[in-house]
């Protein structure tokens, strides 16, 4: 995901003010320190995703990643508790349906 680290860097530009600046360089320092904390590109793409606010990337990220907890646990940051009731409800389709499709063992 190159473009959302593109769209991350275009928002680090310098401001006028020394106080905004400093505070822009503070806020981008916690950011990389917390995206090298990450484990996997796709994990840091999905935070950069999130700190743009761009949540249906961010989700669409976890899901690729085979982690809906995590997908869920942001709807649940956001308070999108309708989206969260999806994700829940899809889970359990899902294991229900592999659960009756999961061969028996005698």
């Amino acid at each position: 995901m190159c473009s959302n680290r593109r769209a991350l860097a275009g928002r680090c530009h310098p401001e006028v003010s020394i106080e905004s600046s400093q505070s822009g360089v503070t806020q981008g320092i916690q950011i990389v320190k917390q995206l090298r904390r990450l484990d996997t590109p796709l994990k840091q793409d999905a935070e950069i995703a999130l700190y743009l606010k761009q949540f249906d990337e961010a989700e669409s990220l976890y899901r690729r990643m085979d982690r809906p907890d995590l997908a869920t646990d942001m709807r649940m940051r956001l308070g999108d508790w309708f989206a969260v009731s999806c994700t829940l409800l899809d889970q359990l389709c899902f294991l229900t349906t592999a659960s009756v499709h999961a061969p028996s063992v005698d």
